[in-house]
């Protein structure tokens, strides 16, 4: 659904679809997949990942607020 309303709406730009869309795969892997195991690169570079995601939806609800 996020993809649907807000990816291809442009909302937010098509690298965070696609991001977004890794870390669930990367999630279930690690739920399901009980060999799955991820290296700190990884996880530093998902870190990094989701503070900037995090920070764009910030600022996209910021422009939301002050177009009402």
């Amino acid at each position: 659904m996020f993809g649907l309303h807000f990816i291809k709406t442009g909302i937010v730009k098509s690298k965070y679809g696609r991001w977004f869309n890794k870390v669930e795969r990367d999630r279930l892997a690690a739920d399901y997949e009980h060999t799955k195991e991820f290296t700190r690169e990884e996880a530093e570079e998902a870190l990094n990942e989701a503070k900037e995601f995090v920070s764009v939806i910030q600022n996209i609800l910021m422009e939301l607020g002050d177009n009402e």
